[in-house]
């Protein structure tokens, strides 16, 4: 049987699908220990995720016969392909977080501060959809600046009211939508 840098090797020079594939069936092992690490309703696309980071590591491993042995440039191909697994879960769990802030945590208007703070997040049409009227999205959107939630004496001024006044209508809005939002 071949070694997986013989197989590299074969596939740089001809570039054979089906020796392609055998470096794949060779690797898979390697893959599947990544692979476990993710959700499992993830793993056949982390999978191809893993197929690609392989075909692009043998695309560009350099193979030194002059100045390394076949055991050696066969060791680095391994360690690579390992990094390159380990940066694949890595970058599956910073995607899957990102997508998992964006996702709307909003059950009450309790939570109007936390969804400030979610970036990548277009709060006006989130507070639409939950169907609030024109006036308190605005009064809503006026405790946001520059990425921060402003204090109610900060709105006051903001809006040219008194503080009792942003208070009182804070409190109306909680009121009317106390009852958590509930998907149709």
């Amino acid at each position: 049987m071949k070694k997986l840098i013989d197989l590299v090797m074969e596939y740089q020079k001809n570039k054979d699908e089906t020796v392609l594939q055998k470096i794949f069936k060779m690797v898979q092992p390697m893959t599947w220990k990544y692979r476990y690490k993710i959700d499992i309703s993830y793993e056949d696309d982390f999978e191809q995720e893993l197929n690609l980071r392989t075909y692009k590591t043998i695309e560009r491993f350099n193979v030194h016969l002059q100045t390394k042995t076949k055991e050696q440039n066969h060791y680095e191909l391994i360690k690579l392909l390992e990094m390159n697994y380990k940066y694949a879960v890595k970058d599956f769990y910073l995607q899957y977080q990102q997508e998992k802030k964006n996702e709307l945590c909003f059950t009450n208007i309790d939570d109007f501060p936390y969804m400030c703070n979610q970036t990548n997040l277009d709060l006006e049409k989130v507070l639409k959809e939950r169907q609030l009227i024109e006036s308190e999205i605005q009064f809503l959107m006026a405790f946001i600046e520059d990425g921060r939630m402003l204090k109610q004496t900060e709105v006051a001024e903001k809006l040219h009211i008194s503080q009792q006044k942003v208070s009182r209508l804070w409190n109306n809005i909680k009121r009317k939508y106390k009852t958590p939002y509930k998907e149709p």
